[in-house]
């Protein structure tokens, strides 16, 4: 790092992403965290949204909401444990009469 570069410079990457979790975690004014670390408003911003992009772009669905996320094999046995829980949980009758 160059000795005469400004705060902001001279912080690191886990000062940065502790300034970018402060802010949006929205515990202390971003006027406050600036005055606290020697940074002007503007960097705090900047680094808020760095931190809230990488959480959008994280949290984000990849996945198409058509595109199959798993297939399942269906055989008797299976079609007759489902009909026998679903007459459990359902309290029907298997026949499907109700008296």
């Amino acid at each position: 790092m160059n000795p005469s570069a400004g705060p902001a410079a001279k912080l690191s990457a886990a000062d940065r992403l502790n300034l970018a979790v402060l802010a949006l975690a929205g515990t202390a004014t971003i006027t406050g965290l600036a005055d606290q670390h020697d940074v002007s408003r503007k960097f705090v911003y900047q680094q808020a949204n760095k931190a809230s992009t990488a959480l959008a772009k994280v949290f984000a669905s990849s996945a198409p909401d058509d595109e199959v996320l798993f297939e399942l094999p269906v055989t008797k046995t299976w079609l007759r444990q489902l009909t026998l829980g679903f007459t459990l949980i359902g309290h029907g009758s298997y026949r499907g009469r109700t008296s």
